[in-house]
């Protein structure tokens, strides 16, 4: 046998004994297969997606329609203070929340004291001194948040906002929202309150602003 014979013959052979030399490699940097450009084994297609932006705060009366009311008792014995006041009604509060897929951040729930002029202002009143009023929302999912400063320190004569709710994320209540009820909690010296004009009910009307928690 020739040289030339041989040696073709061994290069066939050293190749049949190389699986690898005939194994197939897909393209690993995908290019858009369009008439201009040949067709390969991978190609891909944009598909846009656009999520608005919400954030959605309702509060209202609970489900007994009836706006929550804090009556407190006069003491009839000298010497003696307010005792526990009775409370009636509690709020519904619903809001729907998401944050940015990147570089997301959270919100929160501040609650305010209003202090709104024009018509009407004339019949809002601060909260009286010797009492604080604390709210306590129901949360049942890390994402909803935790509840903040308003159970801790809570509105007063003198504190007129606190947070609510702090560090919400993408979340929703539903529409029949969560029970929101309020505490109030006698401060005043021997149990005293400041109190309303001719002992009548007045109303402390509450701000609730869902924003970003920066």
């Amino acid at each position: 046998m020739k040289l030339k014979q041989k040696l073709l013959l061994a290069l066939v052979a050293s190749i049949l004994a190389t699986p690898a030399a005939f194994a197939y490699t897909h393209d690993t940097t995908p290019t858009e297969n369009t008439a201009a450009l040949a067709h390969d084994d991978v190609d891909y297609h944009n598909v846009s997606i656009a999520v608005p932006e919400i954030a959605l705060i309702d509060v209202t009366p609970n489900t007994t329609g009836t706006a929550p009311a804090i009556t407190f008792t006069a003491p009839t014995d000298a010497g003696a203070g307010f005792t526990n006041p009775v409370v009636t009604g509690a709020s519904t509060l619903a809001y729907s929340s998401n944050v940015a897929a990147v570089t997301p951040g959270l919100r929160k729930i501040t609650v305010a004291v209003s202090s709104a002029t024009g018509a009407g202002a004339a019949d809002l009143v601060a909260i009286p001194a010797g009492v604080t009023l604390g709210m306590t929302p129901t949360l049942d999912s890390p994402t909803a948040g935790t509840v903040g400063t308003c159970e801790t320190a809570p509105l007063s004569s003198t504190v007129t906002s606190c947070d609510l709710i702090t560090g919400i994320a993408n979340y929703a209540t539903g529409i029949n929202g969560k029970t929101l009820t309020y505490v109030p909690t006698i401060t005043g010296a021997g149990g005293m309150i400041a109190h309303t004009a001719s002992g009548a009910a007045k109303t402390v009307r509450l701000v609730y602003t869902l924003s970003s928690a920066s």
